[in-house]
């Protein structure tokens, strides 16, 4: 009980950060990592230097509903990220599974219903948010 509560607080410091995280399973403890993104391309520095950079700020209500939403994911030993962009942030299973929050409403891709794991562990918090929405897969 106290690895969760210590977990949770640290997901709260980055969260008030507005740093991205990921957390992941070894040996069935939950471990907080930095997130690490797909590299296509090499860039250097000198390359990147001009481009203007937007850092997301996760507001307090949204803030709340990722701490009761990563209590019930860690319970439940799942492995997820937390991205945050500048206006929505986004709960993520896998490449094609994912949570987009943003201040009045849910959208939810991947899942075929909310009885589907992990889905089915959090979507009673999410209802409390606001609307959810399923998107539909593209053809």
């Amino acid at each position: 009980m106290q690895q969760l509560a210590n977990i949770l607080n640290e997901i709260e410091e980055r969260l008030n950060e507005s740093k991205s995280l990921e957390i992941a399973y070894e040996n069935d403890t939950p471990i907080i990592k930095d997130v690490k993104g797909i590299v296509k391309y090499k860039v250097s520095k000198n390359e990147v230097k001009g481009i203007r950079k937007r850092k997301g700020k996760v507001k307090e209500k949204t803030k709340k509903v990722l701490l009761k939403l990563s209590e019930k994911l860690i319970q439940n030993k799942t492995a997820f990220k937390i991205i945050i962009w500048p206006k929505v942030v986004e709960l993520r299973f896998d490449l094609d599974r994912f949570i987009s929050i943003y201040d009045k409403e849910v959208k939810i891709a991947g899942f075929t219903s909310k009885e589907e794991e992990p889905l089915s562990y959090i979507y009673n918090i999410l209802e409390t948010h606001g609307k959810i929405v399923f998107l539909k897969p593209l053809k």
